[in-house]
């Protein structure tokens, strides 16, 4: 009887340490490596933890250039590299991740990833293209405006062997404009945006395209200084650049 006893109390033990075992090994929590534990659920599972890489185009020449990243999540401390692909005009000259300079190598742009989501944004330098290998120019090289005119200034461009489809529609303003062109001022103190009134078609023969444009500027809306005006064919994926003084 006594023996009896003594195996069933060796039984009842061997069960209760069993079961203290398994439950040790489902409390561990191991850490992913690369990444942290989630301590939030509360289950012990281990998650990495990434954060987001967004790119974001300033308003001024946004359309005309873009911004890629190697990665759309990415752990802390990893290395996130960014190319960038930009119109003729443009010249990248610095990224920033956070705010805080990338380091360029080779064309392209390097950061190490913080601990916390980054937004990846561009400088870029305008480069003279006085005009293009087929032909679109402005007419007049060395164009002189005079501030608070009380006449309106009109430049030509010509658009060389291609044409632009000719379409056009009121703006802001009621003047008809081109739809496919546009001219950007890289100092608006001196040629706002809204001193640009229009882009007028020249018509050729063949009525549904422009053979060249007059870019008409409000003589009261600018001010004494020097600019840079760009010429932008939307039609051809082409752009021109010009230097204009205002006395």
């Amino acid at each position: 009887m006594k023996k009896s006893l003594f195996k069933v109390l060796c039984v009842l033990c061997m069960v209760i340490l069993c079961s203290f075992a398994f439950v040790g090994c489902e409390g561990d929590d191991p850490k992913t490596p690369g990444g942290s534990s989630d301590g939030g659920t509360g289950g012990g599972n281990a998650t990495p933890t990434s954060f987001s890489v967004t790119c974001d185009e300033d308003n001024v020449f946004g359309d005309y250039y873009d911004l890629h990243s190697n990665y759309l999540k990415v752990g802390a401390g990893e290395t996130v590299t960014v190319t960038v692909e930009s119109w003729d005009f443009l010249s990248v000259k610095k990224v920033f991740a956070n705010n805080t300079e990338c380091t360029a190598a080779s064309g392209k742009f390097t950061f190490t990833m913080p601990g916390e989501n980054v937004v990846v944004t561009a400088e870029f330098d305008v480069v003279s293209v006085p005009e293009t290998a087929d032909g679109l120019k402005w007419v007049d090289k060395n164009p002189q405006l005079e501030a608070d005119s009380v006449v309106n200034t009109s430049l030509e461009v010509d658009f060389g062997d291609n044409p632009i489809l000719n379409s056009v529609s009121a703006n802001d303003e009621g003047y008809t404009t081109m739809l496919y062109a546009k001219v950007i001022s890289t100092n608006q103190n001196v040629i706002p945006s809204d001193a640009i009134r229009r882009i007028e078609p020249i018509v050729g023969s063949n009525g549904a395209y422009a053979i060249g444009a007059y870019v008409s500027i409000d003589a009261t809306k600018i001010s004494r200084g020097e600019t840079t005006l760009i010429f932008i064919d939307t039609d051809n994926d082409r752009a021109i650049t010009i230097n204009v003084a205002v006395n």
